[in-house]
C-alpha cells in the first residue's frame, strides 16, 4: 500500500474507531457524514455502504430511502430530479477514484458523469451556481483544482479548470464570485490566506493565519465574506477559533476584516452554513468541540446549540429543516442526532 494511503488509513482509524463508527445496537451510529438535500438530509453509512435519507417527522429523524454508495461519500446535492453524489477515498475505499454520479431519487437509474483517479481522491465543493456546477477536488496530495461543469445529457461531463493552487480547499461560489481559502500557504509552515475573484478580478482578503471555511453573504456581485481563520499547524497550542467578517470598500476595491467572535474554548471552525429564519440571517459554525449558531441581526451573537460528546469520533452537521421560529440540524456525533435552534430562546 502506498505510504500516503497507509497514513490516511491509520488517520481514519484513529478518528473513526470501529466501535464508534459501527454499532449494530444503534444503526444511526454508523453514519459518518451528513448532507442537506430537499426535504431533509442524506447520511453516509460506510458499514452498510449506502446513503441513508432522513426527514423530520413528528419531531424525530425518520429514514425514507437508501442509495448504494460503494465509495466514501464527500458531497451530495439535489440535481435534475435526483441527486449528484461526489465520492472518493475513505475507510474501506482507499484506492477509489474521484467519481461524480447522478442517481434518480428511487435509485433505479444512475450514471457516472465524471471520474478521475488520483492519490488523494477528496472533493471539498459541489455546488450549482446558475448553469455551472462548481467543483473543487484534490488533484494530488497538496494541489487542489477548482472549476466547473456545464451539465449536459451526454457523458462524461467536461471539467473546466479555473484555479489550481496548493491546499485551496475552503471554497464558496455565488454567481460569478469565487472565494478560496487555504489553511497553509505555498511554502511549508507558511500561513494560509483568502482570495476572492469578483467578475474574474482577483482580490486579497485580510486574514489571521490560515482559513478553514468561507461563506459568501449578500449580493453575489459585491458580497460580504464570513471566514473561519486563525488556523495554525500547531493547532493544540496556537490555532484560534475565529470568525471574521470581510467587507469591500467599493471605491477603493479593497477588503477589510473585522473579528466577530473568538471562542477561546476551541481551536477552529471547519464548516459554515447560512440559513434564514423569519427573514433573518443566521450562520451555523461547526467547531472542534461545539456547534454554534450566530445571528447577523444581533451583532453576531453566539448560541451554543450542541456540545460534542468526544473528539475521538467524527463531527459533522447539515441543515435539516427551517420552520417559523425554528431550525433543525442533523449532527454527526457518535451517531446521527437531531439538534434544534430556537432564536428567541438563544
Amino acid at each position: 500500500m502506498p505510504l500516503l494511503r497507509l497514513l490516511l488509513f491509520v488517520t481514519t482509524l484513529l478518528t473513526c474507531p470501529m466501535v464508534a463508527c459501527a454499532d449494530s445496537a444503534d444503526p444511526l451510529k454508523s453514519i459518518v457524514s451528513v448532507h442537506s438535500v430537499e426535504g431533509g438530509v442524506a447520511g453516509y453509512d460506510p458499514v452498510a455502504k449506502v446513503l441513508r435519507f432522513f426527514e423530520l417527522q413528528n419531531g424525530a429523524l425518520s429514514e425514507t430511502r437508501r442509495l448504494a454508495a460503494e465509495q466514501a461519500v464527500w458531497r451530495v446535492i439535489d440535481f435534475d430530479g435526483g441527486y449528484l453524489v461526489a465520492s472518493g477515498y475513505g475507510r474501506g475505499s482507499l484506492d477509489a477514484p474521484i467519481r461524480l454520479r447522478w442517481f434518480s431519487k428511487d435509485g433505479t437509474t444512475s450514471k457516472v458523469v465524471f471520474e478521475k483517479p488520483g492519490e488523494r481522491s477528496q472533493v471539498t465543493l459541489l455546488k450549482r451556481a446558475g448553469n455551472r456546477l462548481w467543483f473543487t477536488f484534490f488533484d494530488s496530495k497538496y494541489i487542489t483544482k477548482t472549476g466547473y461543469f456545464i451539465p449536459s445529457s451526454s457523458t462524461p461531463w467536461t471539467f473546466t479548470e479555473k484555479f489550481s493552487m496548493r491546499l485551496g480547499d475552503a471554497v464558496d461560489v455565488e454567481g460569478d464570485t469565487v472565494a478560496i481559502g487555504r489553511p497553509y500557504g505555498d511554502a511549508p509552515e507558511q500561513d494560509g490566506d483568502l482570495t476572492v475573484y469578483l467578475a474574474g478580478i482577483r482580490h486579497e482578503v485580510p486574514t489571521h493565519r490560515g482559513v478553514r471555511a468561507v461563506l459568501l453573504l449578500g449580493d453575489p456581485a459585491n458580497p460580504d465574506l464570513l471566514l473561519a481563520d486563525g488556523w495554525h499547524q500547531n493547532y493544540g497550542q496556537s490555532a484560534q477559533a475565529r470568525l471574521a467578517l470581510a467587507k469591500r470598500n467599493s471605491a477603493q476595491g479593497t477588503f477589510t476584516s473585522t473579528v466577530v467572535d473568538l471562542d477561546a474554548t476551541q481551536y477552529g471552525f471547519s464548516k459554515l452554513l447560512d440559513l434564514s429564519i423569519d427573514g433573518k440571517t443566521y450562520v451555523a459554525a461547526l467547531g472542534n468541540k461545539a456547534l454554534h449558531v450566530y445571528s447577523s441581526a444581533a451583532n453576531w451573537k453566539r448560541t451554543v446549540v450542541h456540545t460534542r460528546q468526544s473528539e475521538n469520533s467524527l463531527f459533522d452537521v447539515a441543515l435539516l429543516k427551517v420552520e417559523p421560529g425554528k431550525a433543525s440540524f442533523a449532527v454527526v456525533d457518535q451517531g446521527l442526532r437531531l439538534v434544534s435552534f430556537l432564536p428567541n430562546r438563544g
